[in-house]
């Protein structure tokens, strides 16, 4: 349980340093779309959950459980404002040397290069924490003490 309790605490840190972090570069960005408000709003959620999920309650915990495993969804959202799920960004983003084109041409019928200006895996940071989070609450891979 002791180690539980150090995982929640970094982990706490954790989304609480993204708050600030994501906060910060979606400063532009909130003015234009309250969408950028999701990933601060949860990083504060997420907060609470680990602090929720330091109780020995059962429900405390699979409530921090299901709130760490919403951060799939808030992940996925924000993959999604970033990327547009558009293929050509993706292929910049794992071939950054290589001259990447959009499938479709400007109005002109010249090609136009594929310009990264949003971090691409930024939200996928949500995903990797919160499942941190919801294995740790959830108790999923709680190693049972033989008393053998």
């Amino acid at each position: 349980m002791v180690r539980e309790r150090v995982f929640l605490g970094i982990l706490g840190l954790g989304f609480l340093t993204l708050l600030f972090d994501v906060r910060f570069e979606h400063r532009y960005v909130v003015k234009d779309m309250w969408q950028g408000m999701v990933p601060v709003i949860y990083s504060a959620v997420a907060a609470g959950a680990c602090a929720l999920a330091l109780f020995k309650n059962k429900a405390c915990r699979t409530v921090s459980a299901v709130l760490f495993f919403a951060g799939l969804v808030v992940s996925i959202v924000g993959l999604y404002f970033h990327t547009k799920f558009e293929p050509e960004k993706f292929e910049k983003f794992l071939f950054p040397d290589k001259k990447v084109y959009y499938a479709k041409p400007d109005a002109d019928g010249e090609k136009v290069e594929v310009e990264l200006d949003e971090p691409l895996a930024a939200p996928l940071g949500f995903a990797g924490l919160s499942m941190i989070g919801f294995v740790v609450s959830s108790g999923l891979f709680k190693s049972s003490k033989s008393t053998s």
